[in-house]
């Protein structure tokens, strides 16, 4: 079966870019696609410490949750991933992620992904995370089937925007497509 997996870099619990990944997720799963959601608010992600062991020795000394999570993400079809946007970039909740990602980078490539960028600031602000999300895909080899963002401030504002929603729902069929 099919699998997207959903990686939400904010630290709000039922923030906006959660609701934007339910939204998406409510989409695939009514056309049969199996989808997973990790909050890496709620998971153990310690920082790296830049000991290049993962380059070294394949292995990485810090027992977290990050290994469970890449283990995941390499058995998906599709990864979407889904942040606020802080100062121009993505939070640093998912920063760090990413840097752990390392010991997992050259089994990357090929993967499809999707990035939702959501966030108080203007549009110019939000498409600066974009590009940071793009760039990390353009290193480990994984190709951006799509990435949108959506202003919001209040928790629960993008339920209440039918934009939002079309939109999410056009990048579930994109996402469709691309796990057939």
């Amino acid at each position: 079966m099919a699998k997207v997996l959903g990686i939400c870099g904010s630290p709000r619990k039922n923030g906006n870019s959660e609701i934007a990944l339910n939204m998406l997720f409510a989409e695939c799963q009514k056309n049969g696609v199996e989808t997973e959601k990790i909050l890496l608010s709620c998971a153990d992600i310690k920082m790296c410490k830049g000991c290049l062991s993962c380059e070294d020795n394949a292995d990485c000394p810090l027992k977290d949750d990050a290994m469970l999570i890449f283990d995941k993400m390499l058995n998906s079809n599709v990864i979407v991933f889904s942040t606020p946007s802080y100062f121009d970039n993505i939070t640093g909740l998912l920063k760090n992620f990413l840097d752990r990602s390392n010991l997992i980078v050259n089994n990357l490539k090929g993967k499809k992904v999707a990035i939702i960028v959501v966030g108080q600031a203007d549009e110019t602000s939000r498409l600066s995370a974009i590009k940071a999300m793009k760039s990390y895909c353009d290193i480990t080899d994984m190709e951006v089937i799509e990435g949108i963002t959506f202003q919001t401030r209040e928790i629960g504002d993008l339920v209440k925007n039918d934009i939002a929603e079309r939109k999410l729902c056009d990048i579930a069929k994109k996402i469709i497509a691309n796990v057939e």
